[in-house]
């Protein structure tokens, strides 16, 4: 069995929504998704459903655009329960999962950001600062994800494949002076993220959010972005697979 990986695939865009649908037919094989499908919950279930036909087991963390909230009543954390809950009734895997030699563990993330937010620092091209919304309580929201973690961070004896959504090191972004958005690092990176894979010995993560593929090593750790990203950023219209390794 065969493990690939993908991130952001925004299937709220018609483009993107119809190259998901042209995936080919894994069957004996897992996906890696690394969050950022929509913030919509019927376009969420309607990719699962599509992904689930496709591959045998589908592996999912949230992203940001998840926990968006736009008309709903509650807040974003309430969000991240309903999109696990949701998950889980269907039988995508969002918790560590164990394939003979091979862990694959979810990693949640957020990147270092405390709220209540200081308003001189809020971001204002961010759509983050402004679809979603946090309880009325501090809240360091690194930490707090990064808490989510805590019952899986231990020593394991086999090859941990981790995945997350945010990044775990700025060395994983190109130069300031070289991204479109120069204040990317600002919103992309958690350093309790980095510690966590660093504690669960992880010898490759997966991750998303920049939509800057990468497949480069740092620290003995071989770190991967395939992310399918906005029709408007790609140069083909087609899904590129990532494969990660061989599971069996």
């Amino acid at each position: 069995m065969k493990l690939y990986a993908i991130s952001d695939l925004h299937t709220d865009f018609l483009d993107n929504w119809n190259l998901i649908n042209q995936i080919g037919n894994y069957h004996q094989d897992a996906l890696i998704v690394a969050g950022d499908i929509s913030d919509n919950l019927d376009i969420i279930n309607k990719t699962f459903d599509v992904l689930q036909n496709k591959f045998k087991y589908v592996f999912y963390i949230p992203g940001n655009h998840e926990l968006w909230t736009r008309n709903e009543q509650h807040d974003s954390l309430h969000k991240l329960d309903t999109v696990i809950h949701l998950c889980r009734n269907r039988g995508v895997i969002t918790q560590p999962y164990k394939f003979k030699h091979n862990w694959i563990i979810p990693l949640f993330s957020w990147y270092n950001c405390a709220i209540p937010l200081n308003t001189k620092n809020i971001i204002g091209a961010w759509v983050d600062y402004h679809r979603c919304r946090w309880p009325l309580t501090d809240i360091d929201l690194a930490e707090y994800f990064g808490s989510l973690n805590e019952p899986y961070l231990r020593t394991y004896e086999d090859t941990v494949i981790s995945f997350s959504h945010f990044l775990p090191t700025v060395k994983l972004l190109p130069h300031p002076q070289d991204l479109k958005f120069e204040r990317l690092p600002e919103v992309s990176i958690s350093t309790v993220l980095a510690k966590q894979i660093k504690l669960i010995d992880s010898q490759i993560h997966i991750f998303g959010h920049s939509h800057i593929n990468r497949d480069v090593f740092i620290d003995n750790v071989r770190y991967i972005q395939n992310a399918l990203s906005y029709p408007r950023e790609r140069k083909q219209d087609v899904v590129n697979l990532k494969f990660v390794l061989d599971l069996d």
